[in-house]
């Protein structure tokens, strides 16, 4: 039986270690932590003997209710229940904050400057219209773009380094006679930027949140129509238990299967011999001996193994100079009392997300770092996050890792930052959110430093390479070079992340593996291994932030 260690234990190790091990193969992960799922993570906090659970990653799963990547799913051991998502996000510009002798006397809205934007293609044409009758012929073809690019399934069982063409024949038997239609659309929105494709809309609201529906205006429009599209169809869903929960599923689904997980063991380079991987080097010193390793953690630090082992990872190489990393993410987790009157009950929120834009000196430095973009996420009456009667909110500012890198070289400079940008979340959700009125509590501030300690990823970023132009286009490579024995997975390989195709990847990276040794894939099948789970354990330690 060939031997195979995965270097990480995020969704994408996880992945590839439960198709490696489902194929015959004797599986090891190699995790530095000591909790599954990378950064698809979460993190406890108690304050004030009041417990809650940070959600630091997921906020929809595509794939959970339906579609193609449903199957794949079932084979990773995921079965919970699922939240639908129906109503997507709220997006305008940030709030605006009235100053008296220069002190902000608190925030203030400037108008109804935002769209909701749901799942259901027509109904987000409905609402516009409602808003701009004046365009209706833009938004017909928002919605008949939509409608197309649903029509659409994403290809998930062979990479097109194996089959390059199946993709296409895959897509013409399932369109049929609209493959003509959509492949017309596709080459027209590939290379144009959301921020082009929004030009046509003649209200400037309409026209600028439509450029910001699929994140940035730089990033092509058939990124956001693909994003919109996957909505549309009801493939979208937030499984309980969250981030922490899919990892811990997936972590069972390959303790089950027979693999063997290493916790607290850092990986510090590969061994090889003429060319080909022989095993992983640990921070100890001790080398974990391996017929074939994937690599599921950070890119840049992946390829430069390769290069100091003499393994040719040339496309890889060349993935990381050409392509951007995405923009890197602080966060401020808030605990958020519902208060009614004595004659009104309490009513529970649902999930909903407000994403904000922000503008000049509102858009501003906070300390430094400069903000981008804002993303709010209300994760409503769950128990699970928090007591009841409370809200989990969480607070992701999009801003820039160099400057956060220098202030995290003066201890009392970083700490006056991550107190700014908590007051800075609270005077948010309460502009956002008038109905979440009592008592605030911070739960959690991490920042990109935060990420990059705990993940090792480039630039602290958490969504590998940005979806722009060149990133969208980009055929990533799974494999180093033929007969070197070394793969790769994770979001990194995937420019614009998503748990979905972290997953997918480490399904890739094992097909590729299989055709590589010869093995027959048996990337659908069922049932349990025979052989015995294995684990090594650790201390039960709390993961610091």
């Amino acid at each position: 039986m060939q031997r195979v260690t995965i270097v990480g234990a995020g969704v994408a190790g996880l992945s590839a270690g439960i198709y490696a091990a489902r194929n015959g193969f004797q599986t090891t992960i190699i995790e530095q932590h000591r909790v599954p799922g990378g950064l698809c993570t979460g993190w406890n906090r108690t304050i004030r003997g009041n417990r809650y659970t940070v959600e630091g990653c997921m906020h929809y799963v595509l794939g959970l209710t339906k579609g193609a990547f449903r199957t794949m799913w079932d084979e990773l051991g995921i079965d919970r229940n699922v939240e639908p998502v129906t109503e997507l996000f709220t997006i305008g510009r940030a709030p605006q904050r009235r100053t008296i002798h220069g002190r902000t006397a608190g925030p203030r809205r400037r108008g109804d400057e935002s769209i909701s934007v749901c799942a259901d293609a027509r109904e987000i044409g409905r609402r516009m219209l409602d808003r701009s009758p004046a365009d209706r012929r833009a938004i017909e073809r928002l919605v008949r773009d939509i409608e197309l690019f649903a029509g659409y399934d994403l290809p998930v069982d062979t990479p097109a380094e194996i089959a390059p063409f199946r993709r296409i024949t895959t897509l013409v038997s399932r369109l049929g006679a609209a493959y003509g239609a959509f492949l017309a659309r596709f080459a027209a929105t590939r290379l144009t930027s959301t921020r082009s494709y929004a030009r046509r809309f003649r209200d400037p609201l309409l026209r600028w949140c439509v450029a910001r529906m699929g994140g940035y205006p730089d990033y092509p429009a058939a990124w956001t129509l693909f994003v919109l599209s996957r909505f549309h169809r009801g493939e979208a869903g937030f499984p309980h238990g969250g981030s922490l929960g899919l990892g811990y599923d997936m972590e069972e689904q390959f303790l089950r299967l027979g693999g063997t997980i290493r916790y607290g063991a850092a990986v510090r380079g590969l061994e090889s011999q003429k060319g080909r991987v022989t095993g992983v080097v640990l921070a100890d010193g001790s080398v974990v001996n391996s017929d074939a390793v994937i690599c599921a953690g950070d890119l840049a630090t992946a390829t430069r193994w390769a290069a100091e082992a003499g393994i040719g990872v040339g496309a890889q190489q060349r993935m990381v100079r050409r392509l951007s990393p995405a923009t890197a993410v602080a966060q401020v987790s808030l605990a958020v009392r519902r208060v009614a009157s004595p004659a009104e009950p309490v009513e529970p929120t649902r999930h909903r997300s407000r994403v904000i834009y922000p503008s000049g000196s509102d858009g501003g430095a906070l300390c430094g770092p400069q903000v981008s973009r804002i993303v709010l996420r209300d994760y409503g009456a769950d128990p699970i996050a928090a007591p009841d009667g409370s809200n989990l909110i969480t607070c992701q500012f999009e801003t820039d890792f160099a400057r956060w890198s220098d202030l995290g070289r003066k201890s009392s400079r970083y700490r006056t930052a991550k107190e700014a940008l908590a007051e800075r979340a609270v005077d948010l959700v309460r502009a956002v959110w008038p109905d979440l009125i009592g008592p605030t509590t911070v739960v959690d501030v991490s920042t990109p430093l935060t990420t990059e300690r705990y993940t090792a990823n480039t630039g602290g970023s958490v969504q590998g390479f940005r979806p722009d132009r060149r990133g969208f286009a980009y055929a990533a490579q799974y494999r180093a070079r033929h007969g070197s024995g070394l793969y790769f997975a994770g979001h990194w390989l995937c420019p614009g992340g998503g748990i979905h195709r972290a997953a997918q990847s480490g399904r890739y990276a094992v097909r590729l593996l299989c055709r590589d040794t010869g093995a027959r894939p048996a990337t659908s099948q069922a049932g349990r291994s025979s052989r015995r789970s294995t684990r090594v354990r650790v201390p039960s330690l709390p993961l610091r932030r």
